[in-house]
């Protein structure tokens, strides 16, 4: 399939296409209970996974219309809204650093690119401000170092901050 652009035939039949099966309804309470105590009833979660591909149905249309905007030449669904850290590299680099596992879940590479991202945003901040101190507008390393603390050897304060990495993720 050089060169040609493969399309799959799938004839929509009902309100999700062959190709593509929509969530499961115990997967959706599965992951609805991060966000809720009560319990879901098996019609609820049902009505869910519906709603989730409508909202799918919904969003990835604008989602192409975007990305074609931004880069008429790009192949690839983007989020042009914002831009994230590379999710394959990400893996990668949780890979290299597994000690007892042999593979990262998707859910951990999102979660892990939740917490980088944040923990970017947090000293990015920081930095910003200590810039400013400096009535500079270009944060430079100095301002990082400024802002972050060197690491610490006390177990004490490496089990803390190992809770705090893990409540964030």
């Amino acid at each position: 399939m050089h060169g040609k652009s493969h399309k799959p035939s799938a004839v929509r039949t009902g309100w999700w296409s062959e190709m593509a099966k929509p969530y499961s309804s115990s997967h959706i309470g599965f992951v609805s209970s991060g966000f809720t105590e009560m319990r879901l009833s098996g019609a609820a979660k049902e009505q869910l996974v519906e709603m989730l591909v409508a909202e799918i149905d919904r969003m990835v249309p604008a989602m192409e219309s975007a990305t074609l905007s931004a880069t008429p030449e790009k192949k690839t669904l983007d989020d042009t809204n914002r831009t994230r850290l590379n999710y394959n590299r990400t893996r990668e680099l949780m890979i290299e650093r597994l000690s007892d596992l042999e593979s990262v879940g998707s859910e951990a590479v999102q979660a892990g690119i939740e917490h980088l991202e944040t923990y970017l945003k947090k000293v990015l901040h920081a930095a910003e401000s200590a810039a400013a101190k400096d009535r500079v507008n270009t944060i430079k390393p100095r301002h990082i170092s400024a802002v972050t603390t060197a690491p610490v050897e006390d177990s004490e304060a490496t089990e803390s901050q190992a809770l705090e990495i893990e409540e964030d993720v």
